[in-house]
């Protein structure tokens, strides 16, 4: 009789081996292999305890279940639960069904607030295309309050972005870089978020986008949404109207000065931490310079903020005196979001220039470039210097083809930007020069212009017009819900291949709008009510707190054809 062949213990070890490398493989989370790529994104199936269950037990243990296999890490980052109660998860061998394990039990007659949110994804990296929420209570009643609304930045929709919600009757003066939210959701692909299932309080509502994935507002960094208002939720107002969002990061150091030095005897250069509002900067009153020996003050002729670099500040001054110390303050600038500047930071010293201003002026830019086609039949002629010249008349002038002049109005938006403007619409489909004459054009210290390509007594640029069946254009109606709402609206719209291509224009109240001479693209469309009439949009504050101003993005993006009106591109402010 044979006897079965007996396993030495070198076998025995193989085997067992390959039986570990067998389940170690099974147990990985990898890609399915071969068959085309997998583009869908993963979906929630089921959910127990279905949502809107009530009377659940304390000690349950919600079950969800997805279409397919899901990455496990992505969940870490993506499951809000409120009220807030640590939890963990357990996954199902096939991946797809996940756990939700309360390290507590939950409490009595509480309704509770599961979020799904976008960065779920499966194997294939394929995200959820919106939250899921849903909710269950383990009293005889669910909470039915619903704040919803919109999240843009750079006038997108803002995906993914964080929305944390306070009850301002428990936490009266919420910051979100200091305090931990009572509700959580994130924004979908189209930047909306829905709160659901609150009790009946007032809540305000922050956005922010986590750009450290940390779950944590870090005002350094991450762009953050102030509301417009408060949301008071009631048996007569369950839900509110919708909030709107706008992300920027929040600067909250003050500005300072760097550096000051002396260019040459009659020019200051200042350096500051952060970029200068224009206004404040070209206000000569904002500026003392004293002679630290004398007591004497230093008159400042002009000032401008460089372009483009807007942290830097050029002051022109009466001659100063060689080798002298000079003390210059600065007193109610203001940086581009309008913080006022640093009261300690705000003085700093300069030594008197003994250098003349021997160097010419130079022509930076011109609008349109040489060259340049499409060009609008009302066009801006912007000359940019780097610096303050003047001009004699005539020194510029706009001529067309029979060498006409095409009469204008010259006018100066800054110390070193000029603009023609034609007195005329133009003729379509026509070309057009422009001429420069340097000797009719001086600095302050009647340095003669200077022609960088040539030793010609003058410059010429070339542009030709636009044919008016290229254009299109946008127009449609503004409302706000506000009826006791003052301050302009401004209207923006840009074309999203080709920023440059971006349009304004100011209506004193609700009412129609319209954008002519449109190149034919694809634009965005962007309103806010300028309540305090300062011409930007204004974020808000967190401490205190400050509404922003209220504002509005076309949820789509616009069309424009060639001898076509977009029609019914209507907007609505919300309160």
């Amino acid at each position: 009789m044979l006897l079965p062949a007996r396993r030495t213990p070198h076998a025995a070890f193989q085997y067992c081996l390959f039986l570990l490398l067998i389940l170690v493989t099974c147990a990985q989370e990898v890609a399915p292999p071969g068959g085309p790529p997998d583009t869908f994104a993963p979906y929630v199936v089921n959910i127990m305890p279905p949502d809107g269950t009530i009377r659940v037990a304390t000690d349950t243990s919600p079950v969800i279940t997805f279409n397919e296999r899901i990455d496990l890490r992505s969940l870490d980052d993506a499951v809000f639960i409120v009220p807030l109660i640590p939890f963990k998860f357990k996954s199902n061998w096939d991946g797809n069904e996940i756990t939700i394990e309360f390290e507590e039990s939950l409490q009595q007659d509480k309704t509770y607030v599961i979020t799904i949110g976008t960065t779920v994804r499966d194997l294939r990296n394929n995200r959820l295309t919106s939250a899921v929420v849903y909710a269950f209570s383990t009293g005889a009643l669910i909470d039915q309050g619903e704040i919803n609304g919109m999240v843009v930045m750079n006038q997108r929709p803002a995906v993914g972005a964080f929305m944390w919600a306070y009850n301002i009757r428990m936490k009266p003066s919420p910051d979100p870089a200091e305090i931990p939210p009572d509700y959580i959701v994130q924004t979908g692909e189209d930047g909306f978020f829905r709160f659901t299932n609150l009790s009946l309080e007032t809540y305000r509502v922050f956005a922010f986008r986590d750009q450290g994935r940390d779950r944590r507002y870090d005002i350094s960094r991450d762009p953050l949404g102030v509301p417009t208002r408060d949301v008071i939720l009631s048996e007569e107002e369950i839900s509110s109207s919708p909030l709107w969002f706008q992300l920027a990061v929040r600067d909250t150091v003050a500005m300072y000065v760097s550096t000051t030095r002396a260019v040459h005897n009659r020019q200051v250069s200042i350096r500051l931490s952060k970029a200068a509002d224009a206004e404040t900067a070209a206000d000569t009153d904002n500026y003392s310079i004293v002679d630290t020996e004398s007591g004497d003050t230093l008159e400042v002729l002009t000032a401008y903020r460089d372009m483009p670099d807007s942290t830097s500040i050029t002051v022109l001054t009466a001659p100063q005196t060689s080798g002298r110390s000079y003390s210059l303050t600065l007193l109610n600038l203001r940086d581009y979001e309008g913080g006022l500047i640093y009261t300690t930071g705000n003085t700093t010293s300069f030594i008197g220039s003994s250098r003349e201003d021997t160097a010419p002026p130079e022509l930076k830019t011109i609008w349109p470039a040489n060259r340049a086609r499409d060009v609008p039949l009302r066009p801006d002629i912007r000359f940019t210097f780097n610096e303050p010249v003047t001009m004699e008349d005539n020194a510029v002038t706009l001529v067309d083809t029979s060498d006409q002049i095409v009469a204008g109005t010259l006018q100066w938006t800054s110390p070193t930007i000029a603009v023609l403007r034609p007195d005329r619409i133009l003729v379509s489909n026509m070309q057009y020069t422009i001429h420069i004459l340097i000797n009719r054009i001086h600095d302050l210290a009647d340095q003669q212009l200077q022609n960088l390509n040539s030793e010609s007594d003058s410059i010429s640029y070339l542009f030709s017009t636009v044919d008016p069946n290229e254009y299109g254009m946008i127009s449609g109606l503004i409302a706000d819900e506000d009826s006791t709402a003052t301050g302009s609206i401004n209207i923006s719209i840009s074309n999203i291949s080709n920023r440059n291509n971006t349009y304004q224009t100011r209506i004193p109240s609700p009412g129609s709008y319209r954008f002519d001479e449109l190149l034919p693209g694809r634009y965005t469309v962007y309103a806010y009510r300028d309540a305090n009439q300062n011409g930007r949009f204004d974020f808000g504050a967190v401490v205190p707190f400050t509404p922003a101003e209220r504002a509005i993005v076309y949820p789509d993006t616009i069309p424009v054809r060639s001898g076509w009106e977009s029609e019914g591109i209507d907007l609505r402010i919300r309160p």
